[in-house]
């Protein structure tokens, strides 16, 4: 039932357009497009970095789960 929940859940997604709403909101003007794209490329490489130690959902838990209850 957990694992139904973090497939479903958007709460990383939101967290990190949260995140990037908050970061350029801090120079509001940005002189390129280009510009821009680096601010927000390095902040998704950032927390791609930190998520990189982690599991979001574990393999076992998964296919335990995708198995057929047996009768």
């Amino acid at each position: 039932e957990h694992l139904r929940k973090r497939c479903a859940s958007t709460n990383s997604l939101e967290r990190l357009n949260q995140e990037i709403k908050r970061r350029t909101n801090v120079a509001r003007i940005y002189p390129s497009r280009e510009s821009l794209l680096r601010v927000v490329a390095s902040l998704c490489e950032h927390i791609s970095e930190k998520w990189a130690g982690r599991c979001y959902l574990p393999a076992q838990e998964l296919v335990a789960a995708l198995q057929p209850v047996a009768a």
